[in-house]
This record gives structure tokens, C-alpha cells and sequence, in this order.
């Protein structure tokens, strides 16, 4: 998942040719926001940017179309936007793999900010903070995995407990072997146990059996976790934080003096004024809106003013 520099764009294909591209949909709005909601106000920026929002993350493709088409017939610029966005690379309706619930690129910005205080250290000592720091995170998440008694994580524990919930609400009715058509509030849905998929797009998109298919599964006798992906099980969670980072001992400098080696720093012009802190935003998050006292519309200022007011 990245957002949509153009030098990532070009690159992933050519080293990854076998993964699925996914854009961080954040970035995309702000892309929507900057690049055809600028004159829009306040309010119908936002109302439009909900719809967006919503079509990126329904996986039902009916839901999906509606949305756009409702998209592009309030704001026409949309039209344009969306054919140069691709939205089979942050629509789940139309995105061609799994996703497992992922849509923005926030546990980098996390990392980021989890790391910030180390960042301006000189870099031994940067290495240092930031080792010391994954290292008692590890050790927290072990002890955590060890804790954890239900054969999810509990967040997709509580999310599969849900769905089988609301799925006992629900009609199935009985096609083939391992073939269900199941009625839902106001739409049918084709679930296929052995495909491990459901007209719905929920399953595809998450791993994880959806309403639909936790009806059928439980309809046909067989344990929920058996068709829910590996990678929400708690014993591999407990693996993935099983191995420890060992401390580092300070090694003794050598007496000898023809065995020292002095490394030089690198050559650095310091800049004037005080250092930033911040973080360099991406080319495709927002800057400051330039608002109108007059009009209070964006785009420009009280004296490159246009508008009429009546």
C-alpha cells in the first residue's frame, strides 16, 4: 500500500509484478479534495467526500456503482478524477484481491511518529533509541500473545463472533453441495464454502467469513475458524513476536593504535533558523486552504476576488 507518487506507480509493477497494488485512501481523498472540490464549500466538500469515502470502502459492487454515479452527477469534475485515480487500486468493490480490512498507510505515519524523538539523534544513537524501542515493544506483544485465550486475536475474534450473529438471522437456503443462496434484508447472496467466497464481497476483501457465509458454515456443521485466514489465528501471532532482539555490549576500544579507525562525519551546512521537527507532508496531502474573507469560498483571497454577492 502506497499513495499515488508517480515513481511508486511505475516501479511496483516492475519489482513486484505478482502483488496486489493498493492506494492509501487518504491520500486519495485528499487527491479529490485538492484537485476537484476546491471551489465547493465547506459543507458539500465534506458530503461529497463522505461519498467517496463510502464507495472506496463498500464491498458490494451494486453499492459501489450507485455511489459513483451519484458521485459524478453532483460534483462532474469527479468524472475526470476517477478515471486518472483507478479505483480498482483503493475500491474494495473492484480491488482485485484481499485487503484484510487495510485502507490507509497509517501504520508508517505511526512508526513515524513513534520514532520522532530518536529521528534527530546522530545515527548510532538513533540505531540505539530505535532498538531499545522494538525491543521492549516485542517483548509487551509476547507477553500479550500468551494472554490472549480465544483462538483469534479479539478483534477478529469479536469481529467473526458478529457476523455469525447476525448470520443466524438470516435464510439460507441450500443449492449444491457447498453452494447456498442467502436472503438478506432487501438482496440474495451466492455463498460458496469451497471457493471460500460470497457475492457480497465481504469474504474476498477481509479473509474472514461474512454473515452470509458464517449462516451456511454453522447450516453445514463445520467450525467458522476453518474458513477464516491464518493470519488472524492467535498462535501466529504469538510466532511473530516469539524471538527476542538480544542486547548489545559495549565492545572495548583496541589499545593498539594502528588497529583504531577514525570516521570522519559527513560534511553538513547547517541551515539558519531553528530545525524542523515536522515531518515533510507527501505531494498529495493538503496544505492550508486559502479562503476568502469576502465570499468565503477557497482558491483565492479577498483581493483576487470575483464573486458577485447579492
Amino acid at each position: 500500500m502506497t499513495d499515488r507518487h508517480q515513481g511508486i506507480i511505475k516501479s511496483v509493477p516492475k519489482y513486484f509484478p505478482d502483488s496486489y497494488h493498493s492506494y492509501c485512501i487518504r491520500h486519495v481523498k485528499e487527491n479529490f479534495k485538492n484537485q476537484v472540490l476546491v471551489h465547493y464549500r465547506a459543507a458539500e466538500r465534506k458530503r461529497l467526500i463522505d461519498l467517496l469515502n463510502a464507495a472506496a470502502y463498500t464491498p458490494r459492487l451494486t453499492v459501489f456503482r450507485k455511489l459513483i454515479a451519484k458521485l459524478t452527477s453532483e460534483a462532474p469534475g469527479a468524472t475526470t478524477f476517477l478515471l486518472h485515480a483507478k479505483p480498482e487500486h483503493w475500491a474494495n468493490a473492484v480491488f482485485p484481491g484481499p485487503r484484510w480490512g487495510i485502507m490507509t498507510s497509517n501504520v508508517a505515519e505511526s512508526f513515524n511518529s513513534w520514532v520522532l524523538e530518536a529521528r534527530h539523534l546522530p545515527v548510532p544513537q538513533m540505531v540505539y533509541h530505535i532498538r531499545i524501542q522494538i525491543m521492549q515493544m516485542m517483548h509487551e506483544r509476547r507477553n500479550r500473545g500468551y494472554s490472549i485465550q480465544s483462538q483469534l486475536c479479539p478483534d477478529a475474534e469479536k469481529v467473526l463472533q458478529k457476523n455469525a450473529e447476525d448470520g443466524r438471522r438470516l435464510a439460507v437456503f441450500t443449492s449444491n453441495i457447498m453452494i447456498y443462496d442467502v436472503k438478506d434484508t432487501n438482496y440474495s447472496c451466492k455463498v460458496d464454502l469451497h471457493m471460500c467466497s460470497c457475492s457480497c464481497g465481504f469474504w474476498r476483501i477481509f479473509r474472514m467469513p461474512c454473515k452470509h457465509a458464517c449462516a451456511c458454515i454453522e447450516k453445514d456443521g463445520r467450525s467458522l475458524y476453518q474458513f477464516t485466514d491464518n493470519c488472524f489465528q492467535a498462535e501466529l501471532y504469538r510466532v511473530t513476536y516469539a524471538e527476542a532482539i538480544s542486547p548489545i555490549s559495549d565492545m572495548e576500544k583496541s589499545q593498539s593504535a594502528s588497529e583504531e579507525i577514525h570516521i570522519l562525519p559527513p560534511i553538513r551546512k547547517t541551515r539558519p533558523g531553528r530545525p524542523k521537527k515536522k515531518r515533510r507532508p507527501s505531494q498529495v496531502e493538503s496544505v492550508r486552504e486559502m479562503r476568502c474573507g469576502r465570499c468565503g469560498k477557497v482558491g483565492h483571497n479577498r483581493r483576487t476576488c470575483n464573486e458577485v454577492i447579492k
